[in-house]
């Protein structure tokens, strides 16, 4: 193995998962090392580097490496190989549409002043447009991303948001929640539909979590070593780096509110309150760890918000619990 696929699948267990076909992923083909090593260079780079960044990734049990996946119903997604061997399937395109909503977010203003980017020009009109509307345009409909790319930049929004989303599947896998679910024990936290939804429910709360704990680990090691203890504007810097991966975390669960096709599920929480459980535990570590950023996360939502009621031209189009504090019921739901 070399060291650019330390971290990758090897093509035995590709070759497993693509033979299994739906019992072990809902991907249509797993790419092996060598057919994805310079296409979706981008992916193997940052998923290379964030689970080499995870603090012993979560002290799972087993084997855990990653691989490209295309045509998946599930953009992320935790395949159990068999015998504590677990690989992290990650969808192409789920993976750049990532990356474009978090570079054409954190370009808009107020957000681009207060994540210290560059501002970049939009041109298209979404004037009364949903907040999802307008995630789904930007996410689906960007033809070009080359102008978001250049200048000023933060990588960091971006890897937060990556890290974020794979720290949580990996959660479910150093959480030990995938052997609960097969085990004798799940039976008795599931004897109706509605008690299994429960327990589906607190299961992904707790890797929220995790993976909002995750973030803070990783980015606070990126700082100690970027940023010495006995330099000039330390503090600013260290502001402006939460201010980025705290970001990048919300950024995250607004995508994954993007990709949903239900948003009332039974089996998994509401997008607004997986935002609300990863804004708690960041200000909850914030309190103990950096008291001086515990404002942080309200000022994050509060600006990204900003961003979207002026593309939207008013907090009353944006139609989105994040903006409102309001979760709306369809009549018999």
């Amino acid at each position: 193995m070399t060291d650019r696929s330390r971290n990758y699948a090897t093509d035995e267990t590709v070759r497993k998962i693509n033979a299994a076909g739906p019992r072990l992923s809902s991907a249509q083909y797993v790419y092996y090392f060598h057919e994805a090593e310079e296409p979706f260079y981008g992916v193997l780079h940052e998923a290379h580097w964030i689970m080499d960044a995870i603090p012993g990734l979560l002290e799972i049990r087993g084997t855990l490496t990653f691989a490209v996946s295309g045509g998946s119903a599930s953009p992320y997604q935790i395949s159990h190989v068999g015998n504590d061997e677990f690989v992290l399937l990650i969808d192409q395109r789920a993976f750049y549409y990532l990356l474009t909503l978090c570079y054409r977010l954190q370009s808009l203003p107020p957000l681009s002043e207060f994540l210290n980017t560059d501002q970049k020009e939009i041109t298209k009109n979404y004037q009364g447009k949903y907040l999802l509307d307008i995630t789904k345009d930007i996410v689906f409909h960007t033809e070009d991303v080359s102008d978001l790319l250049s200048g000023r930049v933060s990588r960091s929004v971006y890897q937060a948001a990556v890290t974020y989303i794979l720290a949580h599947e990996i959660a479910h896998v150093s959480h030990g929640h995938l052997e609960f679910i097969i085990s004798p024990n799940f039976a008795e936290f599931s004897g109706t539909e509605t008690e299994r939804n429960l327990t589906s429910r607190t299961l992904e709360m707790d890797a929220d979590s995790s993976a909002t704990s995750t973030v803070f680990d990783v980015f606070e090691h990126i700082l100690r070593m970027r940023v010495p203890r006995e330099a000039n504007g330390e503090q600013s810097l260290a502001m402006l780096l939460r201010r980025q991966y705290v970001a990048g975390a919300f950024i995250a669960l607004v995508y994954l509110d993007t990709l949903a096709s239900n948003y009332q599920p039974k089996s998994h929480p509401i997008g607004y309150a997986r935002f609300l459980t990863t804004s708690e535990v960041f200000k909850r570590i914030f309190e103990v760890r950096c008291p001086e950023a515990i404002t942080i996360p309200d000022q994050v939502r509060s600006t990204m918000i900003e961003a979207f009621v002026r593309l939207s031209g008013s907090l009353g189009n944006l139609g989105h619990p994040i903006a409102s504090n309001i979760v709306l019921y369809e009549e018999g739901c």
